[in-house]
This record gives C-alpha cells, structure tokens and sequence, in this order.
C-alpha cells in the first residue's frame, strides 16, 4: 500500500490505525502475522450428558490441552484426549502452541470446580477439564497455533467455565477479527453453576494463527482448547467412495 494515498482515504486510515494498534497489543517476541478470519458460531452452555457430546470429535484431531497449574492431568472426553498444558509466567510453549501475556496469571487444577450440582453431575473426565484452567490479571491472553497449513481449514474448540466460584462475574472473549463471548458461570454466579464454549472455523492464511482472549475488567479466563482439520469436500466424497467400494468388494466375495 502507498502509505502517501492513506490520509486522502479515511477508511484506509481507520484501517491502518487499527493494524497499528492491533500488533502493539502482541508481547515481544510474539510472532504477529495477520489472522485470519474466525467464523464464531454462539455461545454454547456446558451440560451434563451420558456422553459428553459437547467436545467435538469430527475432523481430524490436531492438538487438545487441558489448562492448569504444574501436574495438570490430561483427560479423555468424548473420544479426544486433552493432553496437558501447564501455564506459568508470561509465555508457556507446549509442542506447537504459544501463550502468551504481560499480567500476573492464575492458573489452577482443581479451584474451577465445585462439589454442587449442576457441575457434579458432569463426567470425571469432563469435571477434570473444567476444574482446571487459567486466568491472567491485568491483561489479555495470546494464544498462538504454529505450523499450520496454509489453505487448510481448521475448526478451534475452547470452554470457559468457573464452578468454584473464584471471581466476580465476568465474560471472556475470544478475537480473531471476529469475536465471541463465554460466560464463566451461567448459574447466577453460585456454586457449581457451569460456563460456555464455543467453536469457530477457519482458513489459515499463515502458518501461525493468533487469537486473543480478553475480559471484563482485562481478566480472561479459559480452561481448555482443541484445533481440529476439516476434511475438504473433495477428499470427504473419496474416502465415502473408497469405502463403498471396499464394502461391495466383501460383499461380492462373500456370495
């Protein structure tokens, strides 16, 4: 862009202003690509079921980390395996994922939960995941997805929830471009009432995609996240026609 044209075009200049402000946000050393576009679908309460069929398990499974302190234990809910992911400091890598933030952060395995009900009538695994998690003062979070596949779409996962209650009432929004809203406890704020998650989709258009996370009084907090592939079309029609044809061969062969 010909920065001399920007001042004559005041879109183009709200525009680069809000770039500008944007990438300051992001904590040195943070790689700051632009994002690309997360497509939020609503705000989803959590809720007790047999099979916890609020964790997506379609796709195909990139990564999925349960958020806490040191010795925060990974977990099975519904088929996908959240492997652990302990938050200190102000940046925590684990494989291919970045967190990072400038405020004080609390992090914790078990304080997000609650003997009460609603949130005792969850699962063990899935009270294992919600119990635990991560809050920062002050502050926003950036989470950070490296080495993605550029062109590839994607579909990322992640829950809100604070049973104890340990804070004062609040939401945390997730932005990428777009932006949806948790609410952390959805009960009244008493003991046991349960949070949100939500899900988006996305294109990556870099190999690093950046969400941030932000709250009411600048203190987010999340418990737990997966980033799944979405199988194109293309390649969805092969394996069902794959498939097929495996299933007529026995089936001839059989006669």
């Amino acid at each position: 862009m010909n920065t001399s044209n920007i001042s004559k075009h005041p879109i183009l200049l709200t525009g680069a202003a809000s770039l500008l402000i944007t990438l300051s946000l992001i904590p040195t050393g943070f790689a700051a690509p632009l994002p690309a576009d997360i497509t939020w679908g609503p705000a989803m309460n959590i809720t007790p079921s047999a099979v916890e069929t609020d964790v997506l398990n379609t796709g195909i499974l990139v990564g999925a980390f349960n958020l806490g302190a040191a010795g925060v234990s990974s977990t099975t809910v519904n088929g996908v395996t959240f492997a652990p992911f302990a938050v200190s400091g102000t940046s925590t890598t684990v494989g291919d994922y970045v967190l990072n933030s400038s405020g004080m952060v609390y992090s914790t395995n078990t304080a997000f939960g609650s003997a009460a009900t609603p949130f005792a009538s969850l699962s063990t695994p899935y009270k294992t995941l919600l119990e635990s998690g991560t809050a920062v003062f002050g502050t926003e979070f950036y989470l950070n997805l490296n080495n993605l596949t550029v062109g590839q779409d994607y579909t990322f996962q992640w829950w809100s929830n604070d049973s104890g209650p340990q804070f004062a009432p609040y939401a945390t929004t997730a932005t990428s471009v777009n932006t949806v809203a948790l609410n952390d406890n959805t009960s009244g704020y008493v003991a046991g009432g349960l949070g949100q998650y939500a899900t988006g989709t996305f294109t990556a258009i870099s190999n690093v995609q950046v969400i941030e996370f932000s709250g009411a009084a600048a203190t987010p907090l999340f418990n737990a996240f997966q980033l799944r592939t979405v199988p194109e079309p293309a390649s969805a029609v092969l394996l069902f026609g794959a498939g097929a044809m495996l299933a007529l061969r026995r089936r001839r062969a059989s006669v």
